[in-house]
């Protein structure tokens, strides 16, 4: 989660109007303040103001000056300096104007599209966003505006984040991000090449195929097979021959299935070294972003080997019993064959 940055709320001063070398030129669209009051998914993240302040405290905001704009409140709008938060009128920025030009950009399919439907259309969620505003933790760690990151879902009305770097998983709110704009391109997209978020999650968390060239949307995989293991478990050494001679056999008669390697080991290096001693075929999960797709972070199971079958919408369609039970990881690849020959008969 990301920690709150306490800040202040300030009294304005109104110093001098705006500077005449800036010329605010006219919304191309007739969007009214009472609308974008209730279209937060039009609200510009910045804004610039169009005259100068003075805050108590010393703190000075020039004309021509952007700031955050962290919220639209009747005719008022609260802008973020970076230290504190202050009120000032709308008409002394140009939120319209922004919110106008962006309304004017979009389709109509694309200006129906809300946060709101958005959760509900995975097809249309990008795998990446950029960061609207610089992102600060308590711990120090600070991601600047403009740093991409891994979208792992929606959670609560908030955006589920993942970055690389420093390992870190947090939620912001939607709008803190650029999520709905590459949402709103991919509306763009045909149909039919609108991937399922399930699998392109999926493969943006793959190790390299090549090195040098990054992992693929797993084309032809109608079904994903996700092993989880670790080198120091006994019954993962017995059954991983079992499915390595399983993928070779499956592979050479029929098509449509990936094997997908979760690593449980303590650290890479085991985990690459469990991969190459069982002879593993398919792709494996990079280590180091086991928790960057939240569908397969989520998976339980106490007793390894663990197996489970997915569609390409991340629906589970089977799995082994996750304590050693019935239906064994055996049993699942038994199934799983039969599943593959029946697609295999109906593409002829």
């Amino acid at each position: 989660m990301k920690n709150a940055i306490a800040r202040s709320v300030t009294a304005l001063v109104l110093l001098a109007p705006i500077s005449p070398a800036f010329a605010w030129q006219e919304p191309a669209a007739e969007l009214t303040l009472e609308e974008l009051g209730a279209r937060r998914d039009l609200w510009p993240p910045r804004v610039t103001v169009k005259r100068a302040f003075e805050l108590s405290g010393g703190t000075s905001i020039r004309a021509g000056q952007e700031l955050v704009l962290h919220e639209l409140t009747g005719t008022d709008a609260v802008l973020d300096t970076g230290r504190i938060l202050f009120r000032c009128p709308v008409q002394d920025t140009d939120v319209l104007e922004r919110a106008r030009a962006l309304v004017a950009r979009l389709s109509p399919a694309q200006l129906a599209l809300s946060w709101k439907e958005l959760v509900l259309r995975s097809e249309l969620w990008p795998v990446r966003v950029s960061l609207e505003n610089d992102v600060v933790f308590q711990n120090g760690r600070r991601y600047v505006a403009g740093t991409e990151v891994a979208l792992r879902g929606f959670q609560a009305g908030a955006v589920d984040l993942y970055a690389h770097e420093g390992a870190m998983q947090f939620t912001l709110e939607p709008r803190e991000t650029d999520v709905l704009a590459r949402a709103r391109e991919r509306l763009e997209l045909p149909e039919e090449q609108r991937e399922p978020f399930f699998v392109r999650a999926v493969a943006a968390a793959l190790e390299h195929a090549k090195p040098g060239k990054a992992a693929g949307a797993l084309p032809g995989s109608e079904l994903i097979l996700v092993y989880r293991g670790r080198k120091a478990c006994p019954r993962c050494a017995a059954f991983t021959p079992e499915l390595a001679e399983f993928c070779e056999r499956v592979k050479s008669g029929t098509d449509g299935f990936e094997l997908v390697f979760l690593s449980s080991d303590a650290t890479a290096e085991e985990a690459s070294l469990h991969r190459r001693e069982a002879a593993l075929p398919g792709r494996a999960v990079a280590f180091d972003r086991r928790v960057q797709v939240a569908r397969l972070a989520a998976l339980d199971g106490d007793l390894l080997p663990l197996v489970y079958v997915f569609d390409r919408s991340g629906n589970l369609i089977e799995r082994n019993h996750p304590n050693g039970g019935s239906p064994t990881a055996l049993d699942v690849l038994t199934d799983l064959e039969k599943r593959l020959k029946e697609l295999s008969s109906e593409r002829k």
